[in-house]
């Protein structure tokens, strides 16, 4: 039995499954993820937008960006709320969460240790300066010998 392993939607393909098929047309699998992340970065470069918003601005199908923004939403990196009414059926708004993850960020130097936590659109949740308990020069310093 071939081993299968999971691509970056979670969904498992086999090991050695090429990016292209016979035909030269990329597998669907990749398709799909291109166009997720397609979308995702359409939604965090313009804050708030819709669906029919992104299939227009990105030349792909409603049906593909509905499949895209329901899997975003499986994953909190998009948010849908209820847009306002112009007379017809409310447009969803679709916005980027910010909040689903965090990025960290460490300096370790010689005097100092500088730490920092920001949201994924990079705003600065927490930072924080500290003395290294240690400071000198690195000749100064213990080395590790095996």
């Amino acid at each position: 039995m071939q081993e299968r392993k999971p691509d970056a939607t979670g969904a498992a393909k086999p090991a050695d499954e090429p990016v292209v098929n016979d035909s030269g047309a990329i597998r669907h699998g990749l398709m799909l993820q291109l166009n997720e992340q397609l979308v995702l970065d359409y939604v965090h470069r313009h804050g708030t937008t819709t669906r029919p918003e992104i299939a227009d601005s990105l030349g792909l199908s409603a049906a593909t960006v509905s499949r895209a923004i329901r899997r975003l939403v499986g994953r909190d990196l998009v948010r849908e709320e209820p847009g306002q009414s112009t007379g017809g059926r409310p447009r969803t708004s679709i916005t980027f969460n910010s909040l689903s993850g965090c990025v960290i960020g460490i300096d370790l130097g010689g005097t100092k240790c500088h730490a920092m936590l920001a949201d994924l659109s990079g705003e600065l949740l927490v930072e924080e300066v500290r003395p290294v308990e240690r400071a000198g020069a690195p000749a100064e310093r213990p080395t590790h010998q095996d």
